[in-house]
């Protein structure tokens, strides 16, 4: 009797090998669509945040080339396009610029007479008037040839005003001038809120570029205006091998979202850590001793 045989093909596949194959093009998937949309978000956030400058920058220069404040300037222009047309029929734009995100726009703050993205953006200042700051205590900093800086010795404190939320992104220049070696440096407050009987007693974070201490990155609690030790602290050298140069500009980058807080010193991640003490609250600036710092742009945006 002729035995029935069952001659597999080797032009194609199996139906197991089939569901293999699926299988691991969907974990791949997993994998690389998530990195692919973060890496589009990311270049989408680039470019906006690029535009952004672009048109601040288009701003100040015309303003001052027509010796007017920004606000001035667009006196009786009712749309931010036709501000832009302004810009750019005057020379001071290439192009109209279009964001990326469709759902995002470009408006101009009549409060603080920058441009800035209506979905995201809290504060913005590079400091060319002492609007929109809270002063705390001393009242010790002022706005001195374009930079903010504490004109007093001793404790000084402000925050700034519209910034209060829960989950954002700080991104501040500034830069450590000179300071006793014992007692010197300046704060970052985050998740901040004041007591409006006293406003020195302010509660919150503060990320602090500590020198006096030995040149340390801490993260302190407050609590009614009293600082606890910092709970975290690190050397600077120690994150920066080849040297860190105290004095120097530096851009220093808090971001926080639920509990989570990841700060960063000239894009190098100095901490990442996760803490509930603070759920909300303002940003804001502290200086103490005798330390002479300077704030030259302070940008705070929603995350």
């Amino acid at each position: 009797m002729k035995k029935n045989t069952i001659i597999k093909s080797q032009n194609g596949f199996t139906f197991l090998e089939l569901i293999i194959i699926i299988a691991i093009i969907g974990v791949l998937a997993l994998i690389i669509v998530p990195n692919v949309i973060s890496y589009v978000d990311a270049t989408k956030a680039i470019h906006d945040n690029a535009t952004v400058k672009i048109l601040n920058n288009s701003t100040m220069l015309s303003a001052v080339e027509l010796n007017k404040t920004s606000i001035e300037l667009f006196e009786g222009i009712s749309t931010d396009q036709a501000k832009m047309q302004f810009l750019l029929d005057r020379g001071y734009l290439s192009e109209i610029p279009s964001p990326m995100q469709a759902d995002v726009n470009f408006i101009f703050s009549m409060t603080y007479g920058i441009w800035s993205l209506s979905d995201s953006f809290l504060f913005y200042s590079s400091f060319t008037t002492d609007e929109n700051i809270i002063d705390l205590y001393n009242k010790g900093f002022k706005v001195v040839n374009g930079v903010l800086t504490p004109t007093k010795t001793g404790e000084n404190r402000v925050l700034f005003s519209n910034t209060s939320g829960t989950d954002y992104n700080i991104n501040i220049d500034a830069t450590y001038k000179t300071g006793s070696t014992n007692q010197s440096g300046y704060g970052v407050y985050y998740r901040a809120t004041n007591n409006t009987a006293d406003k020195t007693a302010i509660s919150g974070y503060c990320f602090q570029f500590d020198a006096g201490a030995g040149n340390l990155f801490t993260v302190r609690k407050v609590t009614n205006g009293k600082e606890a030790g910092a709970f975290k602290s690190i050397s600077m050298n120690s994150k920066f091998p080849n040297g860190f140069d105290i004095q120097a500009n530096h851009t220093i980058e808090i971001d926080v979202v639920g509990t989570r807080q990841v700060i960063k010193v000239d894009g190098v991640q100095v901490f990442d850590f996760n803490d509930s003490t603070f759920t909300t609250g303002s940003v804001g600036l502290r200086t103490w001793g005798n330390s002479k710092a300077e704030f030259s742009e302070t940008t705070i945006t929603t995350n």
